[in-house]
């Protein structure tokens, strides 16, 4: 089994023979799913996530077993299994290493450390373990990577501390000077001194500090609402805060990345809630800037459309993002006669399941017909020739691509579509052909009314005007 986590705060196992997905997501999380590890008898698994918590999975249910294991007051960035079982460790960019007892899911070790942490694994190689006969954590930060017995005191931590700050910074701001970090390490500063040298150490760490606002960027999407995070964020010392300021800019997501963050949101939060909100102000701002991207006119009606959603659609929102979307959007587009604001809202939707999931054949089509339904021809025609060249296209697609070519005035185009699909599909040759290829009943009938649909155009007369709006991408 493999296990994968990702943005949109969710879990999901996969067969890894067959590449299939194992049940349901596991959802639980509130932010993004950074790092997952599979206990050693691979019963338990563990999530680290942007939300700062770390939860622990029965494999074989999908269920939470117990509470979120909370003490991280930043991104948790890795965690790993003892090889007894019995120990998880978790890394985080709140610069401290943390321990926790699976069973109880108590806190057992908080190291405090001088950077982000970026990666913890237990040693387990050849099976052996450490010099005192207990297995070793490595873990990663900044440029070193460090290796310990894991039950060490609190004596030993403030040594590690010590001892990694002086030698991870030392090359890297020289500002800092022999003399401070020679003291460091050999532990003859007082603990004030220490701390105050250690905070200014992890504040001037820079990949940490944009690594820091790209959070703030993930979260707000809006420019003014980043820079008044900065400011306030106790997380910069007021010596390094008009740096953190000057990286705004260079550190914003594009485009392409803000609306994917976007429309991410809109399929975790509630309607109504703080995150549509912002994701209307964000596509406002944006398409006063860009007004010729329609992607954020798109973002806002999908906002506006999330809005008179009732809130019992948020499990299926949690469940597949990308299905949120393309789901309302077929049920609208795949019945002829439908309103035109329906079929524009439809429209918007597919455009947003195409962002989230640019390459899925099957989501394409849906935009495919959306882009028929609202009379743009000249699109329609690009994305339903894409999806009937893939090595098992659907009865719709040559459908719809046939319907647009009529409407485009290329008759014969559309009838050689339109016996192409016929052999394809054994129309001509095969009664049951219908049944054979779409089992449900559901199914069989939607592939009905798409053919009787196909056969009503092709009575059309010639010389029917076309709507205005046939040329709009």
């Amino acid at each position: 089994t493999l296990a994968s986590g990702s943005d949109d705060a969710t879990i999901r196992l996969w067969d890894v023979a067959t590449g299939a997905a194992r049940g349901t997501p596991l959802a639980g999380h509130k932010d993004g799913v950074t790092s997952v590890s599979f206990s050693p008898d691979g019963k338990t698994l563990a999530s680290g996530s942007d939300d700062a918590t770390i939860r622990l999975w029965d494999v074989a249910t999908g269920a939470a077993r117990g509470t979120p294991l909370a003490g991280h007051t930043d991104r948790v960035t890795s965690v790993s299994f003892s090889p007894d079982g019995k120990t998880l460790a978790s890394g985080s960019f709140d610069a401290t290493i943390r321990l926790w007892d699976v069973a109880t899911g108590a806190e057992v070790r908080n190291i405090a450390m001088g950077q982000s942490i970026g990666d913890v694994a237990f040693t387990t190689a050849g099976g052996r373990a450490g010099a005192s006969g207990r297995p070793r954590l490595a873990t990663s930060a900044g440029n070193e990577i460090r290796i310990w017995d894991i039950e060490f005191d609190a004596s030993d931590a403030e040594r590690i501390r010590e001892e990694w700050i002086a030698r991870n910074f030392l090359g890297r701001h020289p500002q800092i000077g022999m003399a401070h970090a020679a003291l460091l390490a050999n532990g003859t500063l007082e603990n004030e001194e220490k701390d105050r040298i250690a905070a200014m150490l992890h504040s001037l760490d820079e990949a940490r500090i944009r690594d820091r606002i790209r959070t703030h960027w993930k979260k707000l999407l809006i420019e003014t609402d980043v820079r008044e995070a900065v400011r306030t964020d106790q997380e910069f010392t007021e010596s390094v805060r008009p740096f953190a300021l000057s990286q705004i800019a260079g550190t914003r997501p594009t485009d392409d990345e803000s609306i994917r963050l976007a429309l991410n949101a809109m399929s975790q939060s509630e309607p109504s809630g703080e995150k549509v909100r912002r994701v209307a102000r964000f596509a406002a701002d944006m398409s006063e800037r860009q007004p010729d991207d329609r992607r954020f006119i798109g973002l806002a009606h999908a906002a506006e459309w999330l809005t008179g959603r009732s809130a019992t659609s948020n499990d299926e929102r949690q469940a597949d993002p990308v299905e949120f979307y393309n789901g309302p959007a077929w049920s609208t587009v795949r019945v002829s006669g439908g309103s035109p604001s329906d079929y524009e809202t439809a429209f918007t939707l597919a455009e947003c399941a195409t962002l989230l999931a640019p390459n899925i054949y099957g989501i394409l089509n849906t935009l495919g017909v959306a882009q028929f339904r609202t009379g743009r021809y000249i699109a329609a025609r690009e994305t339903l020739t894409k999806t009937t060249r893939r090595d098992r296209p659907d009865l719709s697609d040559y459908i719809f691509l046939a319907l647009t070519e009529k409407k485009l005035g290329n008759d014969a185009e559309a009838a050689r579509i339109d016996q192409e699909l016929r052999k394809r599909f054994g129309i001509d040759t095969d009664p049951d052909w219908c049944h054979k290829r779409y089992g449900e009943p559901s199914a069989q009938l939607e592939a009905l009314n798409f053919m009787s649909e196909l056969r009503e155009a092709f009575e059309v007369p010639k010389g029917v005007p076309l709507p205005e709006n046939v040329f709009q991408p």
